[in-house]
């Protein structure tokens, strides 16, 4: 899926609220047998590498994020979001049936 971020309270300290929303790709038949999204939140602080974790799991197409700040007195932080659909477990593996790639990172400006 596609990401777009929209920050809702420009000029907020920081980055204020981010609104994470990406196109609805499952269709009621793949949500109706559980799949759903994911969606991830990474930092990037000077040269280092993205550290991601999962904030949202769900079927929704839209996520709400507050709390973003610039955590580096040296660097600025930079703010990445990716998304991706997920299938259900499989019961036999207990991993998902099948997944979508990441979405490209989308930086949060």
């Amino acid at each position: 899926p596609r990401l777009t971020l929209t920050q809702l309270n420009p000029g907020a300290e920081d980055f204020g609220v981010v609104q994470a929303q990406w196109k609805d790709k499952l269709g009621q038949v793949l949500l109706a047998q559980r799949a759903y999204y994911k969606l991830q939140h990474g930092t990037v602080v000077g040269h280092r590498s993205p550290k991601w974790s999962e904030i949202y799991a769900g079927p929704k197409t839209f996520h709400l994020v507050d709390g973003l700040k610039d955590s580096d007195a040296n660097y600025i932080t930079l703010h990445l979001f990716r998304v991706k659909a997920v299938a259900p477990e499989d019961t036999a593996t207990g991993r998902p049936a099948w997944e979508s790639d990441w979405s490209a990172p989308t930086e949060v400006i």
